[in-house]
């Protein structure tokens, strides 16, 4: 381990969140989407087909009252020529997160680790969706620990451009160099890097990972093989569990 660091940023699906049943999550939203679209007397037959380009489609919210996944759904609605109003889109985004989430958890160690950094605690995440992060990090009561929630959706910009872990650092008043950012992938460890963080990774025991960059296409090299080129290098960490993270704290 590198010297200690006195404030710490963490990733959320993945890091803070399990994972291990995103396949079962996903095939409960995708169920629902298309029951919903049935029900309102659209094609639910032609959902895949014009669906394709669904997590590609991208809209600049900061002059927008939608977020960019209501604007995705609104986009597959308008194609099946069902006619929706912000409030119904808005209500059909929320749902979909809440099933989702369903199908998910929060790491049993993230309430105990969390209290024990005092409050020198943010967290960044890519998602499209702000609304439903807000609401999670709410009523799990770990918005009492964290001293910001950085969402990239709000601010227009994906990790791994380092501007989110920037922000979270400028929000919270500690400086990059003296900061780790723990996730779980290849982005992560990039937006650390670049933003002058130190990365930590976790691959909890039993985890199949390939650090992998979720949502974009995969880069043209060995991911597993490039994280463990980085930590013999001493530029990255890899924890096993979040009961690792307070023993980087310098008190």
């Amino acid at each position: 381990m590198t010297k200690l660091s006195s404030f710490v940023i963490f990733d959320l699906y993945g890091t803070l969140v399990l994972t291990h049943e995103n396949g079962r999550a996903w095939t409960a939203w995708n169920d629902y989407l298309v029951e919903y679209i049935r029900r309102a007397g659209g094609d639910a037959q032609a959902v895949c087909e014009l669906s394709n380009d669904f997590w590609d489609l991208e809209q600049d919210t900061s002059s927008s009252n939608t977020t960019v996944f209501e604007y995705r759904l609104q986009t597959l609605l308008d194609r099946l020529s069902l006619n929706k109003t912000g409030d119904e889109v808005r209500h059909l985004a929320d749902k979909l997160c809440g099933i989702w989430q369903d199908g998910l958890r929060f790491d049993p160690a993230v309430y105990d680790v969390l209290p024990r950094l005092g409050g020198r605690a943010g967290l960044v995440t890519n998602f499209d969706h702000p609304p439903h992060v807000r609401k999670l990090i709410k009523e799990s009561g770990l918005d009492t620990h964290l001293g910001t929630v950085v969402v990239s959706g709000e601010e227009g910009v994906l990790k791994p451009d380092p501007k989110l872990l920037l922000i979270a650092c400028r929000n919270i008043g500690c400086s990059p160099e003296h900061s780790i950012y723990v996730g779980d992938s290849i982005v992560d460890f990039e937006a650390a890097a670049a933003a002058g963080m130190r990365p930590v990774l976790i691959k909890r025991d039993g985890q199949e990972t390939p650090w992998g960059r979720r949502g974009s296409s995969p880069p043209p090299f060995d991911i597993p093989e490039y994280i463990q080129e980085k930590k013999k290098s001493g530029e990255l960490d890899i924890i096993k569990s979040l009961t690792d993270i307070p023993a980087y704290i310098g008190r």
